[in-house]
């Protein structure tokens, strides 16, 4: 049996990035004796735990003086645990697992999915590395010097039924759209709610909810966001329910998501939305072009295109045959993004790079 300690920086449910890491840990094969490395306890924490996932605690301060004692404690435990591979989410993370491997026998895989490079950190995890992961080709292209196993294998989604939580009772007859994501500048929730007000006077049965925690780097951004909210015209159409432990409700009672980020590795809302019968819009940057072909499963606009985000969306409103027909074509398009091609990737990289040791 092949044993993988998985490696995340974060405890909490920070972004996608975790949702994608605890959706391979929680279907891991039976091949597959998986254990979870976080820097304390948290959300990861327990949903590991739930799954039956061991987790261990160890430090990964930011680089610094602190390292060097965070490094020894690292070296020693890898060292003493012999795992076969050690599977890395966020670039610090990496730095400590691939520094702590080095001269044994563990593998090290960096599972990478944003796209914007990192200067010396890049060379030095390229250098670390025996696997990277990428979920976009649009990512991949951020490594251009790896002499290693580049993979790009696309973030796999559970397409869960069950509704743990649900959307608020709306009048008879209202459209639901929705915005899912941090109430982050990169995810720029303030453009898809100007988008909402620009539609809400024409089409009086349009609700806007966003969903979504806020962002713990900029706090003061996603309190603007929600008092832009409140300030509305149309704030009693307004929903902000903040994090919510599934989504599942909220997108069986919605039409249409816009996804407005300046940047996205990948899009895991979009495979989601397409899942339960929700058209997304989307600014066409990163990997969302791999997700979704324009015109057949949703519609891509320009990063500037906010205009043509709000015809898209009035043109769903009122076209009832489009909307069926891309809601069809969707859910099969989400079907080639399954947790399951996901996890048969990772365990075929992983015993690729082991054969070649």
């Amino acid at each position: 049996m092949m044993r993988v300690a998985y490696v995340s920086l974060f405890s909490d449910m920070v972004g996608g990035g975790e949702h994608s890491l605890m959706e391979l840990v929680g279907h891991l094969p039976d091949s597959i004796n998986g254990e979870l490395i976080i820097p304390a306890d948290g959300e990861l924490g327990l949903l590991a735990r739930r799954e039956g996932v061991p987790v261990h605690y160890l430090p990964m301060p930011k680089l610094g003086m602190a390292s060097i004692q965070a490094l020894w404690q690292w070296r020693k435990w890898i060292r003493q645990h012999g795992y076969d591979v050690v599977h890395a989410n966020q670039s610090r993370a990496a730095f400590y697992a691939g520094v702590a491997a080095l001269g044994l026998k563990t593998k090290m895989v960096f599972h990478c999915r944003i796209a914007a490079r990192d200067g010396m950190m890049d060379t030095i995890l390229q250098w670390l590395s025996d696997a990277i992961i990428c979920n976009s080709r649009a990512v991949a292209g951020r490594f251009t010097q790896f002499s290693g196993s580049l993979k790009v294998i696309y973030n796999g989604v559970t397409q869960k039924r069950v509704v743990e939580e649900t959307a608020p009772d709306l009048p008879g007859g209202a459209k639901l759209l929705l915005f899912v994501g941090r109430l982050s500048s990169e995810k720029q929730p303030q453009l898809a709610l100007q988008l909402f007000e620009k539609l809400a006077g024409k089409h009086t049965n349009l609700h806007f909810a966003m969903i979504g925690g806020d962002d713990p780097q900029d706090a003061k951004f996603s309190q603007s966001v929600r008092e832009m909210a409140a300030s509305s015209h149309f704030a009693e159409r307004i929903h902000l329910p903040g994090a919510v432990n599934s989504v599942v409700g909220w997108y069986q009672r919605a039409f249409a998501l816009v996804l407005t980020s300046r940047h996205e590795g990948f899009g895991r809302v979009l495979v989601e939305a397409m899942a339960e019968g929700v058209v997304p819009i989307a600014f066409s940057v990163g990997g969302v072009p791999e997700v979704i072909e324009h015109g057949e499963h949703g519609f891509l606009v320009h990063p500037d295109g906010l205009e043509s985000m709000c015809d898209h969306v009035d043109e769903l409103l009122g076209n009832e045959p489009l909307r069926d027909r891309l809601v069809k074509q969707g859910k099969l398009r989400a079907g080639l993004f399954s947790i399951e091609n996901h996890v048969t990737s990772v365990e075929r990289l992983y015993q690729e790079i082991l054969r070649h040791a």
